[in-house]
């Protein structure tokens, strides 16, 4: 107890409210991970707001911009934000102007581990108490720290801190007092599944599909996840041998180190260009074809080159002659779609705004929009914006045709690239090379794509100028396996077309029957709003719908299960299958405490609960088809009877009641979506009222009772949940109530056979009665004579209050339930 009584003399010593800190980010800041002190390093120009439910987010954005025009906002969910300035000093003005918002419930700093992991900071901490610590050492805590808890379960207490609090030093004091098992902050840290790592070589390099902020090109950094998911979509599908991209461009090499003739579709009459029509290759240095087709479909895990986005997908090379003219254009797509070629990927166009240009290639779109076709057009690269250029969409990518997608480039910071139009035909934007060297000193062609093998193509770099920069001659990659047959300087819209093209193709990959609308509506309506743009109805000029994501659209489009019950009893339920592509076959598994039933093999399959099931479970379509296999689990359903209530946190709770009080016992957990409860009460206290998930009770003679629960669903009672009661003499001993809980007049009575003998002239003396309620605010005050008298409650509002009788030298108190029907 001494021990204890020490553990008491701290936390009185500590402040109630633990106000956000005001010291410098030089000040080391750490957490509990259990014993261990494990350091935290703050982000000083990066921070974490959460703000109130029913906040207004427009409005939000708007103070944020207009505190700070280069602010970069992201939406972690629908009440955090994270916030990015250019300064740190930018950051703790932002941070303090926040704090006095009504509507901003936390502002913390971004903080990561030192291996990197981030660990964002809100208004919530992660409490477990170690056993044996009671209710009452709890509420002590909780007083000090102006916490409240908002969620129990088995392994944990989750707490509220105050507004505007630091969490992180509430957590840490917390574990401090020596009454927890841990403590800490419930960190914001973004968990991935296991990724897809190639062995490509150059994978490092592709920033587009993989940022960790890793160096690439000429010593440059990105923003970690400034990609397009590529290894978390490849857990799902590396694409599909019978989905075929047309790159309509300068040609594909026949037998690429990276793409060899097995993957690629070559057919006669694909050459538009000079030379044999029957040969789709690239002429010269023109490699613009090659990048295109390597950044949709090149080798995965051959230990050479890059990774292409669907790389088990197919290409079909159409070569342009260099300088085309609309009648080979409307050829070209005309020969892609009637070649069943199922998305054309377009990296060209011609230079003007006007959307009906060249009638004959508007018809030839049609055609392909008509018969089915997913095209895909970059949008161009005109835009200078670093001096107020916002350029424009070329034709055809600004054809007015329904569901033909138009893209734009995003940078390795998830920002607009600087060449890249302003526009609402922007549809969608993919990771590319941030800005021409001309406009901005530094920045050139940074993306990854095959090369022309040898000496031709861009692999040494052929081009010359002032604004060309690599210098001529330049050899990018100057090592690895064939690594002429590869370049890493490739960019412009033209690189973000293609991307969007190999998200396409996973999409189809998975299921083939979808439209193109579909297409376009599953790339667009999942695209991360990235850059801190402003997205009016979902879509911003710089962006369009966004940053295209490719686990994102596999997680759209993938099949799921459903089921007419979140409950599976002994009679049994159904789980169908919805969305499942042609052509696939589809296995079933469950866990063991169901049964199977029938329906194997196909969409619609039966289970029934097992006899003895009381617990959450599981089934799983794995689904396999050309794409390779799926797995589609539903778990987030209740088999048999119902858990057993539980009462308290730590499971069968005694609590201590004094002879008159009255006490709710309330149920805080109750698995096993129950409709019903059953309470029973023995012993020394009576149920006063009780339905639902709390019963009140009133202690009415000494000594011990019990209170008994369980609750109910379609399939059954739980087994029985519940606690004691240890009743001692005192409160209100010596007042009878009648009735009680009361609700409308209530009649109070002073028991002189419970008082003492000094009160047997109670009968003509005057006595004073309060009620008070449980906050001991003065609510109902009368005089009387005697030892009984009436009051009406009837403007009380439901709830425990105190009954106070002051009678000479003697008071006496006990608890009254108002409870209006």
């Amino acid at each position: 107890m001494k021990a204890r009584q020490f553990i008491y003399l701290i936390i009185a010593t500590l402040t109630a409210f633990i106000l956000v800190s005001l010291t410098t980010h030089k000040e080391k800041k750490f957490y509990y991970a259990f014993d261990k002190k494990t350091l935290l390093v703050p982000q000083n120009n990066t921070m974490l707001i959460k703000f109130t439910k029913g906040f207004n987010k427009s409005k939000a954005e708007l103070f944020l911009r207009e505190t700070d025009s280069d602010i970069s906002i992201k939406w972690i969910d629908p009440l955090v934000s994270e916030i990015s300035t250019d300064s740190s000093k930018s950051a703790e003005n932002l941070r303090m102007k926040l704090m006095q918002q009504k509507d901003v419930s936390s502002c913390q700093p971004l903080y990561r581990l030192q291996d990197g992991l981030e660990m964002g900071i809100t208004n919530e901490i992660l409490v477990k108490f170690l056993p044996g610590v009671t209710e009452k050492e709890q509420k002590i805590l909780q007083e000090r720290f102006g916490t409240t808890i908002v969620k129990t379960t088995k392994i944990y207490q989750k707490l509220i801190v105050p507004q505007n609090a630091d969490a992180l030093d509430i957590a840490n004091k917390y574990y401090e007092t020596g009454l927890v098992e841990f403590s800490t902050p419930n960190f914001i840290s973004k968990g991935k599944y296991f990724q897809i790592i190639p062995n490509d070589t150059y994978f490092n390099y592709q920033f587009d599909l993989n940022n960790t902020g890793q160096t690439i090109n000429d010593g440059h950094r990105g923003t970690p996840d400034a990609d397009i998911d590529a290894p978390e979509a490849w857990e799902i599908t590396t694409g599909n041998s019978n989905v075929v991209i047309a790159v309509l461009d300068q040609g594909v090499t026949s037998n690429h180190p990276d793409l060899p003739n097995t993957r690629q579709v070559r057919l006669n009459g694909s050459n538009f260009g000079d030379g044999n029509p029957d040969d789709p290759s690239p002429t010269g240095n023109n490699n613009h074809g090659n990048a295109c087709a390597g950044v949709i479909a090149a080798t995965m895990n051959n230990n050479q080159g890059i990774v292409g986005i669907a790389p088990d997908c197919k290409i079909m090379p159409i070569r342009l002659p260099e300088n085309f003219n609309p009648e080979i254009i409307a050829d070209a797509i005309e020969f892609a779609v009637d070649n069943g070629a199922d998305i054309l990927s377009n990296s060209w166009g011609f230079s003007t705004s006007d959307p009906n240009a060249h009638p004959v290639i508007v018809s030839a779109i049609q055609y392909a929009v008509n018969h089915n076709r997913v095209v895909i057009f970059a949008a161009g690269n005109n835009a200078i914006h670093v001096q107020n250029n916002n350029g424009f969409v070329q034709f055809p990518a600004n054809v007015n045709i329904n569901g033909v997608i138009t893209v734009g480039a995003s940078d390795r910071y998830d920002k607009q690239a600087d060449y890249s139009p302003t526009s609402n035909l922007i549809d969608i934007v993919a990771p590319s090379h941030k800005a021409y060297p001309c406009y901005i000193p530094g920045e050139t062609l940074e993306m990854w794509s095959i090369d022309i093998p040898g000496s031709s193509g861009y692999n040494s770099w052929h081009m010359s100028g002032n604004c060309n920069n690599p210098p001529y001659g330049e050899v990018l990659p100057s090592w690895g396996t064939n690594y002429l047959s590869y370049t890493g300087r490739f960019g412009g819209t033209s690189h973000s077309c293609p991307v969007v093209a190999g998200v396409a193709a996973l999409v189809l990959s998975i299921n083939p029957d979808l439209t193109y609308m579909d297409v376009f509506n599953i790339l667009t309506s999942t695209a991360d709003k990235v850059g801190g743009y402003i997205y009016t109805n979902g879509r911003s000029s710089e962006l369009g719908d966004g940053r295209v994501n490719a686990y994102n659209a596999l997680e759209a489009v993938l099949p799921y299960i459903s089921t007419s019950s979140s409950l599976v009893c002994t009679s049994g339920a159904t789980f169908t299958l919805n969305d499942r592509p042609s052509g696939t076959t589809v296995n079933w598994t469950h866990s063991s405490n169901l049964v199977y039933v029938s329906g194997q093999g196909t969409d619609n399959y039966m289970v029934k609960a097992t006899t003895w099931a009381s617990d959450s479970g599981w089934v799983q379509a794995s689904i396999s088809g050309d794409f390779g296999n799926i797995n589609i689990r539903k778990d987030d359903f209740w088999v048999g009877k119902p858990g057993q209530p539980i009462t308290d946190p730590s499971g069968y709770p005694t609590y201590q009641m004094t002879l008159g009080q009255i006490k709710t016992i309330r149920v805080v957990s109750a698995p096993g979506n129950p409709y019903g409860y059953i309470w029973n009460i023995t012993g020394s206290i009576t149920k006063l009222s009780g339905g639902g998930t709390q019963c009140t009770v009133e202690a009415t003679t000494t000594g011990w009772g019990n209170f008994y629960v369980n609750s109910i669903n379609e399939c059954g009672t739980s087994v029985t949940g519940g606690g004691s009661v240890n009743v001692s003499s005192g409160g209100g001993g010596g007042l009878l109530l009648s009735p009680n809980p009361a609700d409308n007049i209530l009649t109070v009575e002073i028991n002189n056979n419970k008082t003492p003998d000094n009160l047997n002239n109670i009968d003509s003396k005057t006595s004073e009665l309060r009620v008070y309620d449980k906050m001991m605010n003065l609510k109902m005050k009368k005089t009387f004579k005697g030892r009984k008298t009436q009051i009406n409650v009837r403007n009380l509002k439901q709830g425990v209050y105190i009954l106070q009788i002051i009678s000479g030298n003697k008071n006496y108190k006990k608890e009254i339930l108002v409870s209006h029907h």
